[in-house]
């Protein structure tokens, strides 16, 4: 695969409403969209877009080392294989995980489209083409029978709700009242984004005890200790996201007793190969991994969701459903039936705008 020219396009997308979490409001993603073409005409896409309120990457930073790449990668010749299209990626990235994540993605789409395979089965051959998911909720919730009706015709095996950015006592009242209208099969996944303490975060789990509570993301802990007294006291697991925000920390935490779950973000991670190489490791060791996005736009989420259709059948769902916080989104992308998505038809990610 030789490439003969690399635009890039920058981009505004609103949300419907702003999604509150103990960070603050997010209200719009911006960032880059990179479209990569051999010479044979086969185009690639991939999605570069920081999230400040999670890590402090500039945009700025982001662009200028992106336009750096985008000049001297016209004429480079690479193999069709996951592994050196990864290492060149790593190379030029310069430590910078959203960049190496979108070029890697933009170049795994070509790639794959050049081979004549959607890009999840360019991963791995037996992949299916639907990616499991859970249903992402903020507080308070309006209509909770009619939320939860939605909820349980769809299909969802999970339920993730934000919380530790209001009153305590109404966040816990707001997750008894939802779970009281979910089927029992539902499990309810709670992210504190350290929005609650130690004690904040005990005393919810244990008010909720009735409640299929299946973890506790990102409790404020201040310590190890308390992350252990906090499961032990409760037994509910805790998984970790932000809190480890590297692929080297995801794997020291799979070989520790430090958390029952860990959240995977290829866009922090560093790209799709690292998302699988996390995933297969930690897996082995017998940790629970949820990969989930960074509020990417279309782009971004398609390339995620195929790496997710390639990484196993009984895959935990995920938090991919995140399209709909978007004005406009599109259709194929999230529209979610028996709990998951289906991933759209054609060579690559599928999506071709």
């Amino acid at each position: 695969m030789k490439i003969k020219s690399v635009e890039i396009r920058p981009f505004v997308r609103r949300f419907v409403k702003p999604l509150i979490t103990s960070f603050g409001a997010v209200s719009e993603r911006i960032g880059f969209y990179i479209y990569v073409k051999t010479f044979n005409e086969i185009i690639g896409r991939g999605e570069i877009s920081p999230l400040p309120s999670y890590r402090n990457e500039s945009l700025g930073k982001t662009e200028k080392l992106l336009r750096t790449f985008s000049n001297t990668l016209p004429g480079t010749e690479l193999d069709n294989e996951v592994e050196p299209i990864s290492d060149f990626c790593a190379k030029i990235s310069q430590d910078n995980s959203y960049l190496q994540f979108g070029i890697e993605s933009a170049l795994y789409d070509a790639a794959s489209r050049v081979e004549g395979f959607p890009l999840c089965r360019w991963l791995n051959l037996k992949s299916k083409m639907t990616v499991p998911v859970n249903c992402l909720l903020t507080l308070p919730i309006e209509n909770i029978e009619q939320t939860a009706s939605d909820i349980n015709s769809r299909g969802y095996q999970a339920v993730k709700i934000k919380v530790g950015c209001q009153n305590i006592n109404d966040e816990i009242e707001g997750v008894k009242q939802l779970s009281q209208h979910l089927n029992n099969a539902i499990s309810i996944r709670l992210d504190a984004n350290k929005g609650w303490n130690y004690e904040e975060s005990l005393k919810a789990l244990k008010e909720l005890s009735d409640c299929p509570i299946e973890y506790l993301e990102e409790p404020g802990c201040q310590s190890v200790e308390q992350i252990q007294s906090l499961r032990d006291e409760t037994g509910v697991g805790i998984a970790l996201d932000e809190s480890l925000g590297s692929l080297e920390k995801c794997l020291l935490a799979a070989e520790s007793d430090l958390c029952d779950v860990i959240i995977l973000k290829p866009a922090v991670l560093g790209g799709l190969a690292n998302t699988i190489k996390a995933y297969n490791k930690i897996t082995e060791l017998g940790k629970k991994v949820v990969v989930t996005s960074m509020l990417e736009t279309e782009i971004g989420l398609a390339s995620q969701l195929h790496v997710c259709a390639s990484l196993s059948e009984t895959l935990p769902p995920c938090g991919l459903d995140t399209l709909n916080l978007f004005e406009k989104p599109e259709a194929r992308l999230s529209s979610v039936n028996n709990g998951a998505i289906q991933l759209p038809n054609g060579y690559g990610i599928g999506y071709d705008k």
